[in-house]
C-alpha cells in the first residue's frame, strides 16, 4: 500500500483541496524510465496529477540526484551559470 499521506489535491475547485492525509488520493498508475513515478487520482473531484506536480522535479529529465545536487548549490548562493559548471 503506498503512503500517500504527504500529498493532497491540487485542483483549486476541488473541496479537498490542500487538505493532506484526507484519505482521498488513489495511485492510478505508475510512469517514467522505471515505473517509479505515481499518477494520482482524486477521488471527490476526479482530477489526476503526477505525484511530482507542483515540485522543482516535476517535467524534469535529469536524474534525482543531479536536482538535488543543482538545489543545494542555488540554496548556497551560487549562480546558474557556475551551478551549470559545478554540475
Amino acid at each position: 500500500m503506498d503512503d500517500l499521506s504527504r500529498f493532497c489535491c491540487l485542483n483549486s475547485d476541488c473541496p479537498e483541496h490542500g487538505k493532506r492525509g484526507g484519505g482521498n488520493l488513489t495511485v492510478t498508475g505508475r510512469y517514467g524510465p522505471r515505473k517509479e513515478r505515481r499518477m494520482l487520482r482524486c477521488r471527490a473531484c476526479k482530477a489526476r496529477f503526477s505525484e511530482r506536480k507542483g515540485t522543482p522535479l516535476f517535467d524534469s529529465r535529469l536524474p534525482p540526484e543531479k536536482v538535488g545536487s543543482v538545489l543545494e548549490h542555488i540554496a548556497e548562493g551560487c549562480g546558474v551559470r557556475q551551478t551549470g559548471r559545478l554540475c
